[in-house]
């Protein structure tokens, strides 16, 4: 009989029928790192048979997502009732749901009650936190680094948050990013909520990351140093700033990741008035870096940091490789040197897909690129809107 199966064996079968990912962070093309939500879907296996019951809620529970302040007040009673069953949980997604403003009344008490949730959930190895009300900022920093001991992978974007306080400040970089933490996904959307200047820069502590994402409004010199400080694990880093920065500064930060980077998607897009007070470095950051990657399969980056001379700089490794111009100012457009490159039969090319996105591209430009890429058996897709 079915029931009679080990409790392992058991498991792992009604494991199989749920639909969450069986790892939570895998880095995707593109950048962006799946997102685990709630193993609701198996719940009617708890029904099967009594000897059924103990292996399903143990599935049931090692992954669940509370997206509102109901469900959370719900989720906690019966923790209270069933208290063992808060050891079960191992992925957790928390938020506000879509009908509770962010800065509301409400949404405080809502709050409260999910990161409530999260302080019973002592094994929580993978962590999403959505929108919350902004004065929950110094208890999410708590209970995030009261989880330190096991946490793995954490998603702190509460993209949905349309107030104007924002939930964490980039100095809260420091204390959320834990010593064991492999993978993490933030972002800092709208303006600083505070207007003191922030405390002084310091130096992280030795890190794990493999994994990291982080979209950026402000704080490029914080992330930066993160990202230099992981750079000796880094395998696959998303970034994207609403900054620019001279080429030192791109080539200090990611030289360190050098020997272990896989995927790399550093995008820059500053503003009109960070561009008029810029000086650009006559070698893009990418010129001097590309030769020196000895892993990278995939690069994305902006055209104002990397020239047409990538053909005969990018590292062996390199399969895919996609161009975006975010601004009038660009170094990579179509140059001739990109023809000569690839009609240089000496030349190896690993490249098998090329990807540009700059309306300053003509269509005939596109077309006499694409013909030639053809030729060496590399696909070229140019967006020209």
């Amino acid at each position: 009989m079915p029931e009679n199966l080990p409790f392992h064996i058991l498991t792992n079968i009604i494991s199989s029928a749920t639909t969450v990912n069986p790892d939570p962070s895998i880095f995707l093309r593109g950048g962006e790192l799946v997102q685990w939500d709630s193993t609701e879907s198996i719940r009617t296996t708890t029904l099967v048979s009594s000897g059924w019951t103990d292996a399903a809620t143990f599935v049931l529970y090692t992954s669940v997502a509370l997206e509102s302040g109901a469900a959370a007040k719900l989720f906690l009673r019966t923790l209270r009732e069933r208290p063992e069953r808060a050891n079960f949980v191992r992925a957790l997604v928390l938020g506000l749901g879509a009908e509770t403003k962010v800065d509301s009344p409400e949404a405080v008490v809502e709050s409260s009650a999910l990161l409530d949730v999260l302080k019973m959930c002592k094994n929580v190895i993978h962590l999403q936190i959505k929108s919350l009300h902004p004065s929950m900022r110094a208890r999410v920093v708590t209970e995030i680094t009261a989880h330190a001991e096991a946490l793995r992978s954490l998603v702190v974007n509460p993209t949905a948050n349309t107030s104007q306080h924002r939930l964490y400040e980039s100095e809260d970089l420091f204390d959320i990013i834990t010593p064991g933490l492999e993978r993490l996904e933030i972002g800092f959307w709208s303006a600083p909520s505070t207007v003191t200047p922030p405390p002084p820069i310091t130096d992280f502590s030795p890190l794990s990351l493999t994994t990291l994402r982080v979209h950026s409004f402000d704080a490029p010199e914080v992330i930066l140093r993160l990202i230099a400080t992981a750079g000796p694990t880094l395998e696959h880093v998303d970034c994207y700033f609403e900054s620019a920065f001279d080429a030192d500064t791109t080539v200090a930060a990611l030289t360190p990741s050098q020997a272990t980077l896989r995927k790399l998607s550093f995008m820059t897009n500053p503003t009109s008035e960070h561009l008029d007070n810029f000086q650009w470095h006559e070698t893009p950051a990418f010129d001097r870096l590309l030769p020196h990657f000895k892993h990278l399969e995939e690069l994305a980056v902006s055209a104002s940091d990397l020239s047409p001379n990538v053909l005969h700089l990018h590292t062996a490794s390199l399969r895919r490789l996609s161009v975006i111009s975010h601004t009038d100012v660009a170094v990579f457009r179509f140059d001739e040197v990109l023809i000569e490159d690839l009609k240089n039969l000496d030349l190896k090319i690993g490249l098998k897909e090329i990807e540009v996105d700059d309306d300053h591209w003509s269509a005939d430009d596109a077309a006499v690129l694409a013909a030639a890429c053809a030729a060496r058996g590399v696909a070229l897709k140019v967006i020209l809107e």
